[in-house]
Formats: C-alpha cells, sequence, structure tokens
C-alpha cells in the first residue's frame, strides 16, 4: 500500500548523498544495488549536481529518474529507483501500512506488558514472538542511532558535505525541528529492517501464524493515525 499521490522518494536523496552517510549504505540495503558504497555515494552526488543542487524532493526524484536511466544499465537504474520509490522516510500517509506496522512492532518488542496474551494461543504467541525479536535484530534500533551519533561526532564534514548542509539547512542533532540529514534515515532503517524480516521468516512455511489476530491488536494504533477512508490496516503480508 504505498499511495504514489503521497510517496515523497527524493526525500532522501540529498541525505544519503553526504560522504558522513556511506558507513550507514550496508545496513540500509543500497550496497549492491549499483555498487560498493563509494560507487553508490558517488551517483548520488552526480543525481543532486544534476538536480541543480534542488532542495525538494519533487525536482531531486526527477532528476534521479532522468540520471538514472541516462547513465547507469537498465537492471542497475531499475533497481536504485525502486529501492528509493519504496524507501519509508517517515511520512506516514504515503505508506501506512509500513508507518503502522514500524511503529507498532518497534513498541511492542520493548513493552511486553502491554500486550493481550488472553487473545493468542500458545503457540501463536510463540510464533508472534519469534517474528518480533527478528524484526528487532534486523532494525537495531538504538545501535543505528549509536552509528549516526559515532558519525555526527566524529567525521569531520568533508566540503561536499558542507555544501550540502549549507544548501538544505542540514544541522547534525536537531531532531525536534527535523533539520537532522540522518533522521529520516531513522525511518528508512527500520522500513528496511521490516522487510528483511518478513522475506526471512518465509510466512508461507508457518500457515498457523495469527495475521488477523495481530493485525486487529495493530488497528488500535492505526485508529490513532491517518489512514485513507475505508481502508483498514492490512496484515504483514500486505507490507510493501
Amino acid at each position: 500500500m504505498i499511495y504514489p499521490e503521497h510517496n515523497r522518494p527524493g526525500d532522501s536523496i540529498a541525505n544519503l548523498a553526504l560522504d558522513a552517510a556511506k558507513p550507514l549504505y550496508q545496513k540500509l540495503g543500497l550496497v549492491g544495488l549499483i555498487g560498493g558504497a563509494d560507487a553508490t555515494n558517488q551517483f548520488l552526488k552526480e543525481v543532486v549536481e544534476y538536480s541543480q543542487f534542488a532542495r525538494f524532493h519533487g525536482p531531486l526524484w526527477k532528476a534521479m529518474q532522468d540520471y538514472a536511466h541516462a547513465a547507469l544499465p537498465k537492471d542497475q537504474a531499475e533497481a536504485i529507483l525502486a529501492w528509493f520509490f519504496t524507501a519509508y522516510t517517515g511520512y506516514h500517509p504515503a505508506n501506512p501500512n509500513m508507518s503502522i506496522w514500524t511503529y507498532f512492532l518497534g513498541i511492542r518488542a520493548v513493552r511486553t506488558e502491554l500486550w493481550p496474551r488472553d487473545q493468542f494461543e500458545p503457540e501463536e504467541m510463540k510464533a508472534e514472538e519469534a517474528f518480533t525479536a527478528l524484526f528487532a535484530a534486523h532494525e537495531d534500533a538504538e545501535g543505528f542511532m549509536d552509528m549516526i551519533t559515532d558519525i555526527q561526532e566524529n567525521t569531520p564534514l568533508s566540503q561536499w558535505d558542507k555544501k550540502l548542509h549549507q544548501i538544505n539547512e542540514f544541522v547534525y542533532f536537531d531532531r525536534a525541528a527535523g533539520d537532522d540529514p540522518f533522521l529520516k534515515l531513522k525511518f528508512v532503517n527500520s522500513a528496511t529492517a521490516l522487510r528483511r524480516a518478513i522475506a526471512e521468516f518465509d510466512f508461507p512455511s508457518k500457515p498457523g501464524f495469527p495475521h488477523e489476530k495481530l493485525r486487529a491488536v495493530a488497528q488500535l494504533e492505526a485508529d490513532r493515525g491517518w489512514m485513507p477512508e475505508g481502508v483498514s490496516l492490512g496484515t504483514l503480508l500486505e507490507v510493501v
């Protein structure tokens, strides 16, 4: 459930084009789409330059689409564009299923006392707990934020990064106002982790997984947020 009219795939292009962002590429699943971290970083820099250092997601996304098709083999262009199109950067209306599930599972992993155990059979609880633990391990939310903090505290800004900071008004650690360039990447990491967990858990081999019961519990969280009119939260099988 990705709504193109709300989707903002250009939101993280300039952020990831920073030299300082390269250590995060592997965790986010960017390495290997068009090459290693250096090749990916160079491509993103070229996209930003091709956009004439556009500040907003629309022109950046248009520039990436045009430049990728012009500069990369077809399979690589499609791979990198698909990654950015599906990257969840925290803007809820673009991908409500991803938004609710990453938030819900993140809370579920650390606040087990809130879980309605009486609604699940023992085997269902075991399966749900195994999946939640797998998601939490892939996400490693605390470790990811530690990586970001280490980068921001110990990596001097390159000349390129100084330029992007000035143009985009990036401010390290300004997470309340949203000017920290790595803030959106926290959400990208959560979405990457959820997709990996879903693929690795192999739901087709676990027909007894309590998809509908789990969805019903998560729906309580969805009810507090925006969902398209007449649309309920999907199950984990509907996350994209």
